[in-house]
This record gives C-alpha cells, sequence and structure tokens, in this order.
C-alpha cells in the first residue's frame, strides 16, 4: 500500500494542519484554540512494517473529527471517556466523508 502525506486537510471549515512522527505510533487532533493552531499528528514509526496500522490510525482520526462536526461524539462525565452516538444515516454521511477524506492519504 502505497501513501500520500499531506500537509494539511480541510474538515468543515476547519484546516487541520498534519505533521508526521517516526518516533511515535499513536496520533492525535487538536482543534484551534487560543492562537494555536488545529492539526493531526501521526506517527509513523511502524509503517514500514504495519503499514495497515497505519491505515488504522488515519481512518480512526478523520473519523472522530467527522463525529465531533457531525455531532455525534460527546464528553461523558460520568465515565471521563467519549461516547459517539448516531443513527444509520449518520454513519452512511460519515462513511461517505471518510471516503472522500481516505483519497488524500491514499495513493
Amino acid at each position: 500500500m502505497t501513501f500520500k502525506f499531506p500537509k494539511f486537510i480541510i474538515i468543515g471549515s476547519t484546516k487541520f494542519h498534519i505533521t508526521y512522527d517516526i518516533k511515535r505510533s499513536d496520533a492525535e487532533f487538536r482543534y484551534p484554540e487560543n492562537r494555536k493552531k488545529a492539526y493531526i499528528n501521526f506517527g509513523t514509526s511502524e509503517l514500514r512494517v504495519n503499514p495497515i496500522g497505519f491505515l488504522n490510525l488515519i481512518i480512526h482520526e478523520l473519523k472522530e473529527i467527522l463525529d465531533v462536526e457531525l455531532g455525534n461524539r460527546v464528553f461523558c462525565r460520568s465515565t471521563g471517556s467519549y461516547k459517539f452516538m448516531y443513527e444509520h444515516s449518520g454513519h452512511d454521511a460519515m462513511c461517505s466523508m471518510l471516503a472522500g477524506l481516505l483519497t488524500q492519504f491514499i495513493k
């Protein structure tokens, strides 16, 4: 599998700057806050030995951002974690959006 490595991606009205960290095997994102720009950081330490794992990182972060954009992700104070809730029509919309975003990462 061959990947593209875009420097930014626009989701909704937010431009996420993308960085790739050879020392990490995880990923994270942040929306803009104060004067800091929105970003997604993808770990690439296992890319050569586990390309499917890297694709999983991309899908995980993009899907979670789409969940935020669509209002599907909520924070549950009682458990201290995020919950994701949506109807099947929301799932269809998300898959369509995700497929478009993935084309920016896969050659």
